[in-house]
This record gives structure tokens, C-alpha cells and sequence, in this order.
């Protein structure tokens, strides 16, 4: 990892100085409005090169955190490692290459999307996790049947009148059933009755339907 850091920040030193160089010495003056996008091609090249060094390094934590913990721990802390690295790349470019505030709030609210999208799945297992664990839907030893509801639309139409005539009908589907093992934030292990483990997103789980097996108490004679 650490060559590609260094590879990296060398290449994003090496086109900034080269860039400013050529910018004044050749195109400015010949092409004086240059000189208003230059540090907007500068901005636009660190961030490329400062997300890829983002990515290397969130990664590295994801492959460290994961000798330690299990898969779902490690991709929340992957997460989070680039959120916080995109909000202080956005920070230094910003302040180092004097970005207007019109084009800061721009270049915010794109990356704000972009990492919004990235990370909505993850932020919906976490908040499904936290509820599931707190509200104790489900506890480890209880076996369990996840079905989801599938909506099936359909069109009639008729010929004599002109109408169209719309209805639906709603089917259930088993998702997965077995033993629950362990409960995460990120997901739910159930160990199925062929000795197989699945991991259940906790999104999955909270929007499925449970059904939950009862083992019956036996009557003392």
C-alpha cells in the first residue's frame, strides 16, 4: 500500500507543478482567460487522485479490520473511512486552490450524492441492525423463516369499453429459514438445516416477514 501512496501524491505533485508551469510560462499569455480555470483543473485532477488514494487506504482498513473482526465490521469501517477522507480532501482543495463558494457548494453537493448513493445501502443495514438488536425481533438459538411479500401487477383491458382495468396480487417467497447463530449490525447468521451459514442483510430482515418455530413444552406426567 504505501508505494501506492507515495506513487500517487508524487504523480498529483508532479502535474501541479508542471501544470502551473506550462499555464504561465505558454498559455496564459496567449489565452489570458486561462488563467480563471486553473485552479479548477488543478481542484478537478487532485480530487480524482486524492479519491483513488482514499480508496487504497480504506481498503488497507478494510483488509486490517477484517483479520480482526468479522465481514460486516469491516465494510462499516471501510465506509466511514471514506466519508471522512472525502470530507478533508474536499477541505484542502478548497482551501489550497481558492475555489469560489458557488463552485465549493457545487462540488459538495455532487460528492455529497455520489458518496450518499455509495453508502446508502450500508447506512440502511447499520439502522436496521441497531433496531433489530435493540427491539430483540429475534434472539440467537431461535429458528426462524424469512418470507417477502411480492407484489405482481397486471392489465386487463376491454375492448367494448375503452378502459383499462388494473389489479395486483401479493405472493409470499421464502427468503432463507434456519437457526439464528449471531446478530451484527450489518447482518444476521442463521445456520440452515443442511449445516450451510447465510449471512441476512438486516435491512432484509427487518422489511421481511418472520415466522418463528416454536418448540412445543412438553407435559409433565
Amino acid at each position: 500500500m504505501k508505494w501506492k501512496v507515495v506513487l500517487y501524491i508524487t504523480v498529483l505533485a508532479a502535474f501541479l507543478v508542471t501544470h502551473n508551469y506550462i499555464s504561465t510560462k505558454y498559455i496564459i499569455p496567449l489565452l489570458p482567460s486561462y488563467q480563471s480555470y486553473q485552479n479548477y483543473i488543478n481542484a478537478i485532477v487532485a480530487l480524482a487522485l486524492g479519491w483513488k488514494l482514499i480508496d487504497i487506504i480504506s481498503n488497507h482498513i478494510y483488509r486490517t479490520t477484517k483479520k480482526v473482526t468479522d465481514e460486516p465490521t469491516a465494510q462499516l469501517a471501510k465506509s466511514l473511512t471514506k466519508i471522512a477522507g472525502l470530507l478533508i480532501l474536499l477541505t484542502v482543495i478548497v482551501t489550497t486552490f481558492n475555489i469560489s463558494a458557488a463552485a465549493s457548494l457545487t462540488l459538495g453537493s455532487f460528492t455529497g450524492l455520489v458518496v450518499g448513493m455509495a453508502t446508502q445501502s450500508v447506512l440502511k443495514n447499520v439502522a436496521a441492525g441497531i433496531f433489530i438488536i435493540f427491539t430483540q425481533k429475534i434472539k440467537p438459538g431461535e429458528k426462524i423463516t424469512i418470507i417477502k411479500d411480492i407484489r405482481e401487477e397486471n392489465y386487463e383491458e376491454y375492448q367494448n369499453e375503452n378502459l383499462t382495468k388494473r389489479w395486483h396480487k401479493i405472493s409470499k417467497s421464502t427468503i432463507a429459514s434456519g437457526v439464528v447463530k449471531d446478530i451484527t449490525i450489518m447482518y444476521t447468521v442463521l445456520e440452515t438445516d443442511d449445516g450451510n451459514t447465510i449471512m441476512i442483510p438486516s435491512a432484509t430482515l427487518l422489511e421481511a416477514t418472520l415466522e418463528k418455530s416454536l418448540k412445543k413444552k412438553r407435559k409433565k406426567k
